[in-house]
């Protein structure tokens, strides 16, 4: 069995030049992650977070210079694609046209040239015109926002799939391309649960055939009274198992290898309910599931 040392990652000898500014910058980081070398030019915009701005330019090499610089020619001879944002004064048309095989992507919240285009680029903003919001949180009370980016950050990876989908088609044909990627695009296709909705969330139904309203407490991972709390069902991939294991302190009774095996699909609710349902109403505190329906919305 090789090392994995010996091995080309799937986008090595691709050179990407980057100059997005914010959260969309991580588009790029996938493919930097993916093996492309990712030449971090210096943005027209500085960064507002600059934790932030050091995660989503992880892997990345840095330039040091704009993309007007006089230096950037010789860069663009070797690239393989160009991102920007949309407050970058280039000219990405005269870029291809010099060299026909370059693929080049505008990011930015809403496109350049939409009636949205002015607005600004918000997580909260993304889930509430992506209709995320409208099936986020319990019925009768306010729409729970997720944490974090979650919406900026499935988008980016939906740009990132953009992105090496036309490196590709330009590997072949020898023909680059443009592209204005919409963050509230990339956010809709992954986030909203009409278009992204999938797997077992879905109940074995159409995403078409759901309710549009959100659901009533507990109702696609019902929650029950045990002895001593409540069991939430849920059902879980492997990997996702393991990690549940993991975020439950790896209580040993669920730690059975069976639990692990790709048939044994409903192993994380008999699993639970043993935990849970099975134990006195003395044990401790740390064998209870945990009961996210009940959150109280911030």
């Amino acid at each position: 069995m090789p090392d994995g040392t010996d091995i080309d990652p799937p986008l090595a000898g691709l050179r990407v030049i980057d100059a997005v500014a914010g959260p969309l910058a991580s588009i790029t980081r996938y493919l930097a992650e993916l093996g492309a070398v990712v030449m971090r030019a210096v943005p027209p915009d500085p960064a507002a977070d600059a934790f932030e701005d050091l995660a989503a330019n992880y892997a990345k090499q840095g330039l040091g210079f704009g993309l007007n610089d006089p230096r950037m020619i010789s860069e663009l001879a070797n690239a393989h694609a160009v991102v920007t944002g949309p407050g970058a004064l280039v000219d990405l048309a005269a870029m291809r046209r010099a060299k026909p095989s370059l693929v080049t992507m505008t990011a930015s919240g809403f496109g350049t040239d939409t009636s949205f285009t002015g607005w600004q680029l918000t997580d909260p903003v993304l889930h509430a015109l992506s209709g995320e919001l409208a099936r986020s949180g319990i019925r009768g009370r306010p729409p729970l926002l997720p944490p974090g980016r979650l919406a900026t950050e499935c988008a980016s990876a939906q740009a990132a799939y953009v992105l090496i989908s036309a490196l590709y088609a330009a590997l072949r044909s020898g023909k680059g391309s443009h592209y204005d990627f919409s963050a509230l695009d990339g956010a809709v296709q992954a986030v909203d649960p009409g278009y992204g909705i999938s797997g077992s969330a879905t109940m074995g139904k159409p995403a078409h055939l759901l309710a549009s309203d959100r659901p009533v407490r507990g109702y696609q991972y019902p929650i029950f009274s045990c002895a001593d709390g409540h069991v939430r069902i849920c059902l879980l991939a492997r990997r996702q198992w393991q990690g549940m294991f993991r975020w439950l302190q790896k209580i040993m009774c669920i730690a059975k290898v069976a639990f692990l095996h790709p048939c044994h699909s409903l192993c994380p609710i008999l699993a639970l309910q043993g935990a849970v349902g099975n134990q006195p109403a003395n044990n401790s505190q740390a064998a209870k599931a945990p009961e996210p329906a009940r959150l109280v919305p911030q």
